[in-house]
């Protein structure tokens, strides 16, 4: 897919579009039993979720099909690497699932590695369900790599917390495969543990 921009979520976008977006492209993650706060939130959620940091959004055929929120470092939150003063996180990252695969959601992480690095920031990171593994293979190939496994407040699945540095030297492909490899590996090992406390 080549006809799409992206740009800072504006007064003529529409919230209700935004939570939308975010429902559809997070419904596969509750089918597996991950049920993420962006299945369900409601618009005046997303709009104060997005009040936290700076929101973009990917537009094509004149109507948002993607969207994220970047953060700075956050002293508060739960996420200990999410609290080191040189990390910035990520949020609410979705692709509408009709326009998924054109590459909207790669060149959206490669604007928010922009947006972290005029900050002065040196990693980008964000959490997503265990469960989720071809999202995580998703960031493994995007040069995410695992930070911890975690039990997050309020949620009644693990999660994983990935990171990237925001200057990738370049890497073979093998190595990309390979990080994407043992990643998977590790979050399948969180799924089974999951899977066997349901029974």
């Amino acid at each position: 897919m080549k006809n799409f921009a992206i740009r800072r979520f504006n007064s003529t976008d529409s919230i209700e579009e935004v939570t939308e977006i975010l429902h559809r492209a997070f419904a596969p993650m509750a089918r597996l039993g991950a049920n993420c706060q962006c299945v369900h939130q409601s618009s005046s959620t997303t709009r104060e979720r997005m009040a936290r940091g700076d929101c973009l959004v990917a537009v094509a055929d004149r109507r948002v099909v993607g969207t994220l929120t970047m953060e700075t470092c956050d002293p508060s939150s739960s996420i200990a690497h999410y609290r080191k003063p040189n990390v910035a996180s990520l949020h609410q990252f979705a692709v509408d699932p009709a326009y998924q695969g054109g590459g909207v959601g790669r060149s959206m992480l490669k604007v928010a590695s922009m947006w972290a690095r005029m900050r002065q920031f040196g990693e980008i990171a964000l959490d997503t369900p265990a469960l989720a593994l071809d999202v995580c293979a998703f960031y493994a190939h995007q040069g995410f790599r695992l930070v911890q496994v975690a039990r997050l407040a309020g949620r009644d699945y693990e999660s994983v917390i990935l990171s990237r540095p925001i200057l990738l030297e370049p890497r073979a492909q093998a190595g990309v495969i390979r990080r994407a490899t043992e990643l998977a590996a590790l979050v399948r090992g969180a799924d089974d543990r999951a899977t066997r406390r349901l029974h």
